[in-house]
């Protein structure tokens, strides 16, 4: 995962700073982490970590942590990392907050494997060798990165749209390149695995490619938190049901679609689409405030409940009320934002019937 696609901003380092001491050269870089670390968690479309409820307020660990909420949060972050005594003294619910994220992270399995030493020190050794690559080429290398998941989508994006070649494979491609570019790595691979687990059953005949299809729409809802629930609410709620309503021109039949023959003709057809315009509209407006809803309600509720779950949990393990809290707010959001879209939907679409 390209951690510069929506913030590809260099992090500069005044060598006269770190020369001042190393205990303060650690302190700025820490403290800089910190901001990348938040960045990063708002790419995977969960929120900054400084927009979360402890941030931008009183206490403050400096002076320098009034200036906003970013600098808030990555002044915390330093203090967490290497003044944890002293943050957990001066604000205890940052402190905390801090400790959530990084439980978080210390589960994801990806994470885990690349923490090991082995790997580090690989890690290590490529980015010394691509810090002494000419500038061009690093940042093509970076352009590369960033667009291929990009490429990835839009082409099986549009191979879906022009039903070309194998469209249960085209979604799952497009599934993947879609959590590449807003999930983390772990995620990535988790949607990998299920397009090739989906493939491989509708194949051999364990589930209909309709019913693949299906679980490629919801795993596609999920990636995108709420707004995803929201659209796919939509979505369903205006297939769901029969309509009786039909929208046909006057004047036309479909044993008889050819070019209007006579004035009268075409002035039916003209007053036709004009009524098929307003409903659209409608629809189209009514499916705007189910999507507004849905997310408003369900961004509303689901940390709230998320909070609560976690609170619950943390009592017996704190890394599993962490994840309970952050991750299962998340899904909690998406839920809600699907069930009110729906409803709402469903209700605009009985309504204008």
């Amino acid at each position: 995962m390209n951690q510069q696609l929506f913030f590809d901003r260099p992090v500069t380092l005044d060598v006269s700073q770190m020369a001042i001491s190393e205990d303060w050269a650690k302190y700025v870089i820490t403290h800089e982490l910190g901001h990348a670390n938040d960045f990063l968690h708002a790419q995977h479309l969960n929120g900054f970590i400084s927009s979360m409820k402890p941030f931008n307020k009183p206490p403050y660990v400096t002076d320098y942590a009034k200036t906003n909420q970013f600098e808030d949060l990555a002044e915390s972050y330093a203090y967490y990392h290497l003044m944890p005594e002293k943050l957990k003294e001066i604000a205890p619910e940052k402190y905390e907050a801090l400790a959530k994220v990084e439980a978080v992270k210390s589960v994801d399995p990806l994470n885990m494997i690349a923490s090991q030493p082995p790997l580090r020190k690989l890690g290590r050794a490529i980015g010394e060798l691509l810090s002494k690559l000419p500038y061009p080429v690093r940042m093509f290398t970076v352009a590369l990165g960033t667009s291929l998941p990009l490429y990835s989508f839009s082409k099986a994006a549009d191979d879906l749209a022009k039903g070309k070649g194998d469209r249960l494979k085209a979604k799952s491609i497009a599934t993947s390149a879609l959590a590449a570019i807003l999930t983390p790595p772990s995620v990535t691979l988790a949607t990998v695995i299920e397009g090739i687990a989906l493939k491989s059953a509708v194949k051999r005949g364990k589930i209909s490619e309709d019913t693949a299809h299906k679980i490629l729409d919801s795993t596609i809802a999920l990636v995108l938190g709420p707004l995803g629930g929201a659209l796919k609410g939509v979505l369903d709620g205006l297939r769901s049901g029969r309509s009786s309503r039909r929208f046909e021109m006057p004047g036309r039949t479909s044993e008889n679609l050819g070019k209007p023959k006579s004035p009268s003709e075409r002035g039916n057809l003209r007053k036709g689409i004009e009524v098929d315009k307003r409903d659209w509209a409608k629809f189209l407006g009514g499916a705007v405030l189910a999507v507004a809803l849905g997310v408003g309600i369900g961004l509303a509720l689901g940390p709230a409940l998320g909070g609560l779950l976690g609170g619950l949990i943390a009592s017996q393990n704190f890394t599993a009320g962490a994840v309970a809290e952050i991750v299962g707010g998340r899904l909690i959001a998406t839920g809600i934002s699907y069930g009110v879209s729906r409803a709402v939907s469903q209700g605009v679409k009985k309504f204008l019937e």
